[in-house]
């Protein structure tokens, strides 16, 4: 499994800069989703490394609650709970239980405010509608030795982003996360340590859903996560230094658009009418320009951490992150970058988002703190 997890991650990394090539193939054809809020990680430490959630680093308690469930238990037995903020109406707050040594359990909820949305009715009176969405999810990580653990989880989410004035009633359903973490030592010398986390993650799986009974159903957010990580760890002076570099790629596992006439036949592609099953395995060769388009469809997160854990408790570590996706599927683009601070198990992290290249103020930023306590 090992080998089979680097030769992919070495595959999608150097294939990166081939996803723009200058094909004729190439079209802008992005591929969109209901509930789209379900990718989002609502969390400080994983924005600041680049969404980044896949693998994790130790110390890192935040990738199993909101990412890869197989990470719940990364950091052994510890119980704790965070909360977190951000400046565009993310909130999110969680709760994490290790029951013996091999298990972690964990439940959070979060809410995305869409804010206030002016609605005309049928005799054309002005209503406002406050719009959102959010959910709440329970997951459990398991190791099943040192090295492999695997982790399953929930959501139940509801969607208030039409107002019942056009009787569109919230969307209420459920996905499903799946996750897998490969850990080991890659080699130690004196007080040199160098190991690795390779993982992947099927997240949002579940059923499409629609507003009314009048639209045609629409596919979730699920998607493929695979990703890697390196990490050097040395002892100076009874104070631990951390230097971790990551690297993910995501993938919808949703149908691409087709390419369509003016009459509504599709001259490329494939019919997007199918079940969200049959859509996690067709949804790789079902691009209308090939396997040039199914590349331009990974998105590519790199990251970059550094941790100090010094005397007396003290936790330092800083992040940097940036993700890339093709401009014909998107262009999602930015750099993040983000900070913390930690002391006895109450910590605190900060992240911002630069959206716009040289804008800052264009961007997100987000709290995040709790507390978490190791069982001996």
């Amino acid at each position: 499994m090992k080998k089979i997890l680097l030769i992919i991650i070495m595959f999608l990394f150097i294939n990166l800069y081939n996803n723009n090539s200058i094909y004729a193939q190439n079209i802008t054809n992005p591929i969109s989703t209901t509930v789209p809020f379900l990718r989002l990680l609502p969390n400080a430490e994983l924005n600041g490394i680049g969404n980044i959630g896949v693998v994790t680093l130790p110390g890192n308690y935040s990738s199993g609650i909101f990412s890869n469930p197989a990470l719940l238990n990364a950091n052994g037995r510890t119980n704790g709970i965070i909360g977190t903020y951000n400046s565009k109406y993310r909130k999110s707050f969680s709760l994490k239980y290790s029951p013996i040594d091999s298990l972690s359990i964990s439940y959070s909820f979060f809410y995305f405010d869409l804010g206030t949305i002016e609605m005309m009715d049928s005799n054309n009176v002005s209503h406002n509608y406050h719009s959102f969405e959010n959910y709440h999810s329970l997951r459990m990580g398991y190791s099943i030795n040192s090295k492999i653990s695997i982790g399953l989880g929930g959501k139940y989410f509801t969607s208030h982003i039409f107002s019942d004035l056009w009787n569109i009633k919230p969307v209420k359903s459920f996905a499903i996360d799946l996750g897998i973490l490969y850990h080991d030592t890659l080699a130690s010398f004196r007080e040199n340590i160098f190991f690795y986390n390779l993982g992947i993650g099927l997240i949002n799986l579940g059923p499409k859903i629609s507003y009314d009974d009048n639209t045609p159903k629409g596919f979730i957010p699920s998607e493929l996560n695979i990703g890697g990580c390196l990490l050097f760890s040395r002892v100076f002076f009874s104070s631990n230094f951390q230097l971790g570099v990551f690297y993910q790629t995501d993938k919808l596992l949703v149908p691409t658009p087709p390419i369509i006439d003016i009459n509504g036949e599709i001259v490329r592609g494939e019919d997007p009418d199918r079940s969200s099953f049959n859509a996690l395995f067709t949804s790789f060769n079902d691009a209308p320009n090939g396997f040039v388009e199914e590349k331009q469809e990974f998105i590519h997160h790199y990251g970059f951490n550094i941790t100090i854990d010094l005397i007396n408790d003290i936790h330092v570590s800083f992040q940097m992150g940036k993700t890339k996706e093709s401009k014909y599927k998107g262009n999602l683009n930015y750099l993040a970058y983000g900070f913390g601070l930690g002391y006895k198990g109450i910590f605190i992290n900060y992240s911002k988002q630069n959206q716009k290249k040289g804008k800052s103020s264009d961007g997100y930023s987000f709290i995040s703190t709790g507390y978490m306590f190791k069982f001996n």
